[in-house]
């Protein structure tokens, strides 16, 4: 595995490609609001931001929302684009939810979409985020189903072409299904202090770009041992085409909705 797994979110030539990717997730969000149900008046934390597309639309309901990610570039990019669209109650800053103390709390809701399956030790950074929470305080999150079941995610379709795949495709090790057992998923929130916990799996069939699932620029060069870099291209391209659709690439989707409380102090 590589060194530094995190290193992908910390490359600045994310945040633009990070837009086109997230072409792919789009429609998981009104699934994640809904299940977070962010209220006036309300504090948010959002963990992973993204390009901020969660954050945005929760801002439009809640009171204020603040977004965290290890990611400085997407920091920046996050910041830019409040500027822009002129929004206030939405801030953004660099930490890392696993151990920081966040400025803020305690928040009235904790969410993620996708950005919570990468801690190294997944009950102490649920802990740190139960504790930045009010009693009884919301944590919802969106995280991938099994990889055989999302077999045009970016990392399922490099992998197989990558001299060192940053995560791993199966088991509980940090990367992007790290949480797809349900069991081990709800251990870890209730070793962390969360109770009422609820899962919703939800399996979609969407069409989008071709760009939205594979970025070529992005595929590292899988060395003289393995297939060379034009080959593993074409190959993957093959692979897609299997999934074109007028549009685009009809891409399945497969994920769950987690919802819990935080406990409250007897």
């Amino acid at each position: 595995m590589n060194s530094n797994p995190l290193q992908p979110f910390l490359d600045p030539r994310w945040p633009a490609r990070w837009s086109a990717r997230e072409r792919m997730v789009d429609a998981v969000t009104p699934h994640l609001l809904d299940a977070l149900d962010p209220r006036a008046g309300e504090r948010v934390l959002d963990i992973g931001i993204g390009t901020g597309a969660i954050a945005f639309a929760a801002a439009a309901g809640a009171g204020t929302v603040l977004g965290i990610d290890v990611s400085e570039p997407m920091i920046a990019f996050c910041l830019a684009r409040a500027r822009e669209r002129g929004i206030t109650n939405a801030a953004f800053l660099v930490a890392d939810a696993a151990s920081a103390l966040i400025p803020g709390a305690p928040f009235d809701a904790a969410t993620s979409q996708f950005g919570v399956m990468f801690f190294p030790d997944p009950i102490a950074a649920f802990a740190n985020i139960h504790r930045h929470l009010r009693p009884a305080g919301r944590f919802v999150f969106a995280c991938w189903a099994e990889a055989e079941d999302n077999p045009l995610h970016p990392n399922v379709l490099t992998a197989p072409f990558e001299a060192d795949p940053p995560w791993p495709l199966e088991g509980n090790a940090p990367g992007p299904f790290s949480l797809a057992d349900s069991h081990h998923t709800r251990y870890l929130l209730e070793s962390a202090g969360f109770r009422e916990i609820r899962r919703r799996r939800i399996d979609l069939r969407i069409t989008v770009p071709a760009s939205a699932v594979f970025d070529e620029a992005m595929l590292d060069d899988p060395g003289p041992s393995q297939q060379s870099h034009d080959s593993a291209i074409a190959a993957i391209r093959a692979q897609l085409q299997g999934y074109a659709a007028e549009g685009g690439i009809r891409v399945p989707l497969a994920f769950q909705l987690y919802s819990a409380a935080a406990a409250v102090a007897s």
